[in-house]
């Protein structure tokens, strides 16, 4: 453990999570799917000496509001699992710089949520924590502040680790963890709307509740391994729920994605491709069915293959 008496010069840590795409939402049933995407949020988590017109020993900066008061309860979780409390006389300032959009579905929160874990609990403790406990950790600070309703277990894996995930989010259990497969392809691409969000704390969970059984075969599938099949499934009972148009991933699957579907609760779509072509393709396709392009925006970039395995 680190000891902050008498501290006189600033320490730092840093940490650097990923975007993710949804196979299966887990809002319906509980359990969830997704895929790590080379989308990057970076934390930097420093402790310094308090100056004389410093009031906060907590200070976030980022050019995203933290609406939910997210990054505090990480802070507030880690404090309590490290059995460690920030001295009045010191300041905590934790900065986000993150590349992924906000309120589409593209797990910014599990990415930022799980950075700061990791970050200030190398701070405050002077070694890296394990997976599972930055996973623990910030998937009940996602719970606490509201931007998570299942605690998206498998959106902070696939954020915190890459790879591919299939879990029960409500017992924090994984169910399948491994490399994306060769046959999906490594190269991602994603459509956002510019300017609609969709925040977790606005979904009615109760519209769900008419498409269960749709949810449960959707996750047989991705149990099976038909990830196609999974996501335009799931997909389904988004657009039914959410009121988003099926257009843009019939237009994928028709262009050569392998797979394609409602990204989390959207609005973003992404998809799979095996080749530049192709993604290329899908691309054009997406921005000339937009009515208006410019309302849209078209990230290509690849897979993230996991950094270490975790068994159920």
């Amino acid at each position: 453990m680190q000891s902050f008496d008498g501290l006189e010069h600033s320490m730092t840590s840093s940490a650097v999570s990923n975007s993710a795409i949804s196979i299966l939402n887990a809002i319906g049933i509980g359990f969830g799917g997704a895929i790590g995407i080379d989308i990057q949020c970076k934390v930097r988590a420093t402790l310094s000496p308090k100056k004389k017109d410093d009031r906060e020993i907590l200070v976030v900066r980022s050019l995203t509001k933290d609406e939910h008061g997210l990054i505090p309860k990480c802070v507030s979780y880690v404090e309590h699992f490290l059995k460690v409390k920030l001295p009045n006389d010191n300041k905590l300032v934790v900065e986000v710089d993150s590349d992924i959009p906000v309120a589409v579905g593209l797990k910014s929160s599990s990415a930022i949520s799980t950075a700061v874990v990791s970050s200030v609990s190398e701070l405050l403790s002077g070694k890296e924590i394990s997976a599972r406990d930055v996973l623990r950790l910030s998937c009940k600070a996602s719970m606490d502040s509201g931007v998570s309703i299942t605690g998206a277990y498998d959106d902070a894996i696939s954020s915190l680790l890459g790879g591919m995930v299939l879990t029960n989010n409500r017992r924090f259990r994984v169910l399948k963890h491994t490399k994306v497969p060769s046959n999906l392809g490594s190269i991602a691409v994603v459509r956002v709307p510019r300017r609609m969000k969709v925040y977790t704390s606005s979904v009615r969970t109760e519209m769900y509740s008419q498409f269960k059984k749709n949810s449960k075969d959707a996750f047989q599938l991705a149990k099976q391994g038909n990830i196609m099949g999974a996501m335009m499934l799931n997909s389904l009972v988004q657009c039914s729920t959410l009121g988003y148009t099926f257009e843009p991933i019939i237009s994928a699957i028709l262009s050569g994605a392998t797979c394609a579907g409602v990204s989390g609760k959207g609005p973003a779509i992404a998809c799979l491709c095996t080749t530049s072509k192709i993604s290329r393709q899908i691309e054009r396709r997406w921005i000339e069915d937009s009515k208006n392009p410019d309302k849209i925006q078209v990230i290509r970039t690849n897979v993230v293959q996991p950094k270490e395995l975790l068994n159920s």
